[in-house]
């Protein structure tokens, strides 16, 4: 054999091994399991039958499951989910120095310091701890005009219910008084300020908030989404803040967003589906690690939607439905899908 001839096979050879070594790469994740099983589940959400699935991990989406006629940028509405997209939007604002966490309510918005409600913080929005009572168990009922009628009304016609920051009390409520702060601060409706900071530069097409104060929509859990725009979303918090090459929040915010701020064993009023789950902003912390560190938050929708990210496994996944009130009945079907998924993506891959 000629030395050029044995330099070539050698090429060929380190060639080879490289492709196959790639090919494992990229096929590391198998989710027949979950495919085999997509049927089943896709019976068991939604209307009709419709479901969506996807999982994000070392920049780029591992698997992507649908029902034929719901696309993964089909648009429905996400509910609680807000929550999470609106704490990140005020979250921009206390990267910026504009508010700060521990600033009271009431320099914004004087009413609350005229109604004894002057010791309430953003803070404790951002955690349902602003100790106010609501209506029912999501805060108001609706019947309101505009997002400032809504958050004066929890000013004048609501009581203390415990001192703030003593108590978590899941609602509406905290949220949408922490909107209405960056709407006085921005001088824009939330919706827009939403946009132009969150949904555009991270090419959430579907994602807006449509607002119906009347019937309680807002804030808090009046986003509609999709599958493809909430992934987006997680990917820049698993990517702390940057998505693709474009900071939209700090590391700090991230950290801030992620942290542990109400332990389980402190909540006085959760959700059943979620009871056991402690909270950070926004979003639930389904699991701690050894350490007590969050390792999974989420924020599961009574519409059906069920974001998470799995920070042990570095992933991002959601399962995304067009069904509402099936959170509690369908809570093991969720389980188990994520369950699928992390058999597959082993802790501190």
């Amino acid at each position: 054999m000629t030395r050029r001839l044995f330099v070539n096979c050698l090429k060929v050879s380190i060639l080879t091994l490289c492709l196959l070594f790639f090919q494992v790469a990229f096929c590391q994740y198998d989710f027949s399991r979950l495919d085999s099983k997509f049927g089943q589940y896709e019976q068991s959400f939604g209307k009709k039958g419709k479901l969506a699935v996807m999982v994000y991990k070392d920049g780029k989406i591992v698997y992507t499951k649908t029902s034929a006629d719901f696309l993964p940028n089909t648009q429905e509405p996400v509910g609680s989910c807000s929550k999470w997209l609106a704490a990140a939007v005020i979250m921009s604002f206390v990267d910026e120095g504009k508010i700060s966490l521990d600033d009271k309510v009431s320099k914004y918005l004087p009413i609350f310091a005229t109604y004894g409600k002057s010791y309430i913080t953003i803070r404790h929005c951002l955690t349902h701890m602003t100790g106010i009572k609501g209506d029912d168990g999501t805060g108001t009922s609706g019947g309101f005009k505009s997002l400032e009628e809504e958050v004066n009304s929890y000013a004048n016609r609501h009581d203390i219910q415990t001192n703030p920051g003593t108590a978590f009390r899941y609602s509406n409520i905290g949220l949408n008084i922490a909107a209405r702060i960056v709407e006085i601060v921005s001088r824009r409706e939330f919706e827009q300020v939403a946009q132009q900071r969150l949904f555009r530069p991270m090419g959430m097409r579907s994602t807006t908030f449509q607002f119906d104060y009347d019937k309680g929509q807002s804030p808090s859990n009046g986003a509609y989404s999709s599958a493809t725009d909430l992934l987006n979303f997680m990917t820049m918090l698993l990517n702390k803040g940057m998505f693709k090459n474009k900071r939209i929040l700090s590391g700090h915010a991230i950290e801030q967003l992620e942290q542990l701020q109400v332990k389980p064993e402190d909540a006085k009023f959760t959700p059943k589906t979620v009871q056991g789950y402690g909270y950070a902003f926004g979003a639930w912390v389904a699991e701690q690690d050894n350490s007590g560190k969050p390792a999974c938050i989420t924020a599961p929708s009574l519409t059906g939607t069920w974001p998470w990210l799995d920070l042990c496994r570095g992933y991002a996944a959601v399962i995304f439905t067009n069904n509402t009130s099936l959170w509690d009945e369908k809570k093991t079907d969720f389980t188990d899908i994520k369950q699928l998924i992390d058999d597959q993506i082993p802790c501190g891959n």
